[in-house]
C-alpha cells in the first residue's frame, strides 16, 4: 500500500471525524507523511462518519478543496497554453 500511495499524483484531502474510532491521529499523520501535499481537515464534533456528523462542515471542506483545486488546474493549463505547450488534440 504505502508504494501505491506514493505513487498518486492527484489532489488529496483526508476528512477526518476528530472523535473517530475507526482512523486515530496517528494514522492520518502517518498517511501525511507519504502524501505531503495533501490536504488534512480534523472535524470536530464528528465520528467516523463525518458527513453524517457534521454534513456541514464535511461539505465546507471538500467544496474549499475542490475550488482550490479547479484555481491551480486552471492557473496551471494557463500558463501551459500561454508557453505555447499545447497538444495536437487541443490545436
Amino acid at each position: 500500500m504505502t508504494t501505491g500511495v506514493r505513487k498518486r499524483d492527484v489532489p488529496t484531502l483526508l476528512v477526518r471525524g476528530a472523535s473517530s474510532d475507526v482512523v486515530t491521529r496517528e494514522a492520518a499523520e502517518a498517511l501525511l507523511r507519504l502524501l505531503p501535499h495533501a490536504g488534512f481537515v480534523d472535524v470536530a464534533d464528528a465520528r467516523h462518519m463525518v458527513a453524517g456528523d457534521r454534513n456541514d462542515m464535511f461539505c465546507a471542506a471538500v467544496l474549499e478543496f475542490a475550488c482550490r483545486c479547479y484555481r491551480q488546474t486552471t492557473a496551471d493549463e494557463l500558463s501551459r497554453v500561454s508557453s505555447g505547450n499545447h497538444s495536437a488534440s487541443e490545436r
